[in-house]
């Protein structure tokens, strides 16, 4: 039962099962663990010092967190180059980067995720901006004005903390996202009617539901979308939707009023 009396009375029997779906996920050695500090003689329970330095459990824990921070991760330039290029993104690009990092296999990503859990130093999720710029400072391909730029666009979109997806889209290598399955599932979530292509209305939504510090009007989603709308038919096919992905950052698109600069793609 739920209610504390009858768990306080189970308790005190000193007899434990783990046979419920709760804990089919918890380690052998963890109920084990259990177990012995359950165990109703003083005497045969182990001591807090036992438990830290001999317990089987807290020694798989201890071995697995060490081997975590032994793994590679990205060096002080590659973040800084990565997160350079994703400032100066194409918003469109951006969106759907965004949303092939919640799709996209745990095996692609292995190298940024260890790098931004070696960078969450709270663990809960995000990368705090000063611990970003120290990581960034440490770069020596990039001068403190460029570090202080990434910032500052980064801090314009509306980000007081880098969160995982964001950190993902920025460091997700391009032989992993423009795998067809990636792309196909984030087309799919675009084309919201089913009709195989991507309309100015989902385009907006689109951008809409991602915010990048600044609001798109129709005019300039229109506009957005015509950089990429290879044959014109006022929408965006899988095929334009791909070729947008793999588009060189080199290529800067322009987007008015007056030709604002709206990022590389």
């Amino acid at each position: 039962g739920d209610e504390p009396d009858v768990i306080a009375r189970k308790a005190k029997t000193g007899k434990m099962n783990f046979k419920s779906k709760e804990w089919e996920s918890i380690s052998p050695s963890a109920t084990e663990l259990i177990l012995q500090m359950c165990n109703l003689s003083a005497a045969d329970r182990p001591s807090a010092n036992s438990v830290l330095a001999e317990s089987a459990w807290m020694l798989q824990e201890r071995d697995a967190l060490r081997a975590r921070h032994t793994r590679p991760t990205e060096t002080s330039s590659e973040i800084a180059a990565n997160l350079q290029h994703y400032t100066e993104m194409h918003p469109v690009k951006k969106a759907a980067l965004n949303t092939i990092v919640h799709v996209i296999d745990d095996s692609d990503i292995r190298l940024p995720r260890d790098t931004f859990e070696s960078l969450d130093a709270h663990g809960d999720g995000a990368i705090r901006m000063p611990v970003l710029r120290r990581a960034l400072s440490e770069s020596q391909d990039h001068p403190v004005e460029d570090v202080d730029t990434i910032c500052s666009s980064l801090a314009a979109e509306g980000h007081s903390q880098l969160e995982y997806s964001d950190w993902l889209s920025a460091n997700v290598k391009k032989q992993a996202y423009l795998k067809p399955g990636y792309c196909w599932e984030a087309f799919r979530i675009f084309d919201k009617d089913s009709s195989g292509k991507i309309s100015l209305d989902e385009l907006r939504q689109m951008i809409a539901a991602r915010s990048f510090g600044q609001a798109f009007d129709e005019a300039q989603c229109t506009q957005l979308l015509a950089q990429f709308d290879k044959n014109g038919d006022g929408e965006l096919d899988f095929e334009e939707f791909v070729e947008m992905l793999g588009t060189s950052p080199k290529a800067r698109a322009q987007v008015s009023s007056g030709d604002q600069d709206f990022g590389a793609v």
